[in-house]
């Protein structure tokens, strides 16, 4: 008995193309979907940056403000707060310099910190008897944030 000499074995030329062209499809479609994850995820982590940034400068503001009486106030206004510490203990200094913000704890040593690089647009410091009104946006890679904060005296 003789088995099938002529039957087929194998795949054709355009059974290869039709295949090789469905797994292209397939590929370019994987590739497209890991660009677009990979550019979401740098726009998260730039919102992330300067969410983190902003809170943490606000917190560090409105500390030293509750910390401070009226009387130790030195300068709120514009882009400076001087608040007097305790005698012989200097001062501690919040400043916009051009896109950062700047914090020095006691301005009677050396050293100052960026509390915020490259980001600062706005940085506003008004004074009434009770309270200090800071206005801080950032703006970084696109994504800006805009923080108000009214924080009373505590002393």
């Amino acid at each position: 008995m003789r088995c099938c000499l002529n039957s087929k074995r194998g795949y054709s030329l355009i059974e290869l193309l039709a295949a090789a062209l469905a797994a292209s499809v397939l590929a370019l479609t994987a590739g497209i979907m890991i660009f677009q994850s990979y550019g979401a995820w740098e726009d998260n982590h730039a919102a992330v940056n300067v969410h983190r940034d902003a809170r943490h400068a606000m917190d560090m503001l409105t500390r030293a403000v509750r910390a401070a009486s009226p009387s130790q106030i030195v300068t709120a206004e514009n882009d400076n707060l001087v608040i007097d510490n305790a005698v012989g203990a200097g001062a501690t200094r919040f400043w916009r310099d051009e896109r950062k913000l700047m914090y020095d704890p006691d301005t009677a040593v050396s050293g100052d910190d960026e509390l915020v690089k490259d980001a600062i647009t706005t940085f506003t410091v008004s004074s009434t008897a009770t309270a200090i009104t800071i206005q801080l946006r950032l703006d970084r890679d696109g994504e800006a944030l805009l923080l108000d904060s009214v924080t009373a005296f505590r002393n």
